[in-house]
């Protein structure tokens, strides 16, 4: 007979660690002292019934808005007031948005990549092309009242992606979609979500590990295209999938999601490139060409008054990447079974975020699904997020300084705050990269016929792995 799964159980088993017993649910410690208001813990022949997936959705859905809703509460006074510096800064309520609108050609509804040179926006194609269409939207006034117009226009359709977000990884995640939760309830959504429209390319690169959790090869290839058009960190999820694929010796499928990727994002490229005379290329340019900026460990270079070429800082970027990729190829090699694609995921994206030549507080929502998806505890969630938004508050209370230097923090505080988000990101990694090895996976335990048959706890259960999930290592590094 089997017992019922109450609430306390679906949300403990966000946390996703790995529970020798194959039939007994786990609470998460950080949240068991709540297990008696949400319904004491589960029993011991307790099981998830997937048919209750769409309530979970909605669930989360209301507690994504409503973490939304917090997020504009806190960008309230901006949005009354307008962006101006100092206050934005100390008020901690910047978004890009009214920037791009006012200081770009979206402001007059001219093309975002136009053939004059120096004259295109500096966002990838995806992005920069949903900046535009929703500036046509904006009607004609005062200046405040058309960036405030087109600011609610984004919070909208941010809203609107942060739920299809957590839809999204509720459907990636057949046997726990509860650790949804980790993006709906994230106290990143709040100062984060809302900053820029990397939630849209966040948001495509989920919605291609679904489709390849799917098996759907083709459609996983075109999404992740356009994802990469959007915000070029997917291209370094597509790269993980090409690792973990190697180990499963399913090369042949990843070719296909791989070639399908790279054939959507050339495509879009060249039918846009020629009649803008690849004025589409400038974000890549504008990059190579920028200095070291916020929340960069490069940065901190500059605030001890040493001044690094941008072709140096370029090099060392991409040397990060070769890093990131590097340690999340030993992951895939050297853990005993083979890790999930969201653990192999953080580890490189982490590690490129890590060495970038700017870390804005918005790039925290490129790891956040990955989160949900490899199932992590709230507790390192929550050590995690603390260091970012100890971060979101000493960089703009640091940037305030520069107009105010009695009331700002100085360049050695917000150097150690740096730091801190720093080892917030490293902690992430050695947090996933220790679980991942840890893992083993157990054989389900023989029972007796006046017993249910007992099967392998969830928490061995990958559901992103699609064409890999079943087949055997191929590649396998033994240290001795």
């Amino acid at each position: 007979m089997r017992g019922q799964l109450t609430w306390a159980a679906v949300v403990g088993r966000t946390a996703g660690r790995f529970r020798p017993d194959p039939v007994r649910a786990d609470i998460d410690p950080l949240i068991a002292p709540a297990a008696p208001l949400l319904g004491g813990a589960p029993g011991r022949y307790a099981r998830w019934d997937s048919t209750r997936a769409p309530v979970v959705a909605a669930v989360l859905s209301m507690l994504a808005s409503v973490a939304m809703s917090v997020g504009v509460l806190q960008k309230s006074y901006c949005l009354n007031n307008g962006w101006g510096v100092p206050d934005v800064f100390w008020r901690a309520c910047y978004v890009d948005m009214p920037y791009l609108f006012t200081n770009t050609q979206l402001a007059t509804g001219d093309p975002p990549y136009p053939p004059a040179p120096g004259s295109a926006l500096a966002q990838p194609l995806g992005t920069g092309t949903l900046l535009w269409l929703t500036s046509m939207l904006v009607p004609d006034g005062d200046p405040l009242k058309r960036q405030q117009v087109y600011v609610a226009i984004w919070a909208v359709l941010l809203t609107l992606a942060l739920i299809a977000l957590v839809l999204v990884t509720v459907a990636t995640l057949p046997h726990r979609p509860w650790a949804a939760v980790h993006v709906a309830c994230s106290p990143l959504v709040v100062t984060a979500a809302l900053v820029s429209p990397d939630l849209l390319g966040v948001l495509l690169a989920s919605l291609g590990l679904w489709a390849w959790s799917r098996s759907r090869l083709d459609l996983a290839g075109i999404l992740f295209g356009l994802a990469i058009a959007t915000r070029t960190y997917p291209l370094l999820l597509l790269a993980v999938l090409g690792m973990l694929a190697w180990r499963a010796g399913r090369l042949g499928r990843w070719a296909i999601t791989a070639g399908t990727a790279a054939l959507t994002w050339a495509a879009l490229m060249v039918v846009a490139g020629f009649p803008s005379g690849w004025s589409i290329l400038r974000p890549y340019q504008a990059w190579s060409a920028a200095a070291a900026d916020y929340g960069s460990p490069w940065y901190l270079l500059t605030l001890a008054g040493w001044t690094v070429p941008p072709w140096a800082l370029t090099s060392a970027a991409i040397a990060g990447w070769g890093i990131a990729l590097t340690a999340g190829a030993a992951l895939t090699l050297l853990a005993p079974t083979r890790p999930f694609v969201a653990e192999v995921a953080i580890v490189v994206v982490a590690l490129a975020i890590m060495t970038g030549k700017s870390i804005p507080v918005q790039t925290t929502l490129w790891l956040l699904p990955l989160v949900a998806l490899a199932g992590l505890r709230w507790r390192t969630h929550l050590i995690w997020a603390s260091c970012e938004l100890v971060y979101f508050v000493a960089v703009w209370v640091y940037l305030g300084g520069l107009s105010d230097t009695a009331k700002g923090l100085p360049a050695p505080w917000y150097a150690v705050f740096t730091v801190v988000r720093l080892l917030g990101l490293a902690f992430l990694v050695v947090n996933v990269w220790e679980r991942a090895m840890r893992r083993v996976i157990p054989q389900p335990v023989p029972t007796s016929s006046e017993r249910e048959p007992e099967t392998l706890p969830e928490d061995s259960i990958d559901d992103v792995a699609g064409p890999l999930a079943g087949s055997a290592d191929h590649v396998v590094v033994t240290l001795t």
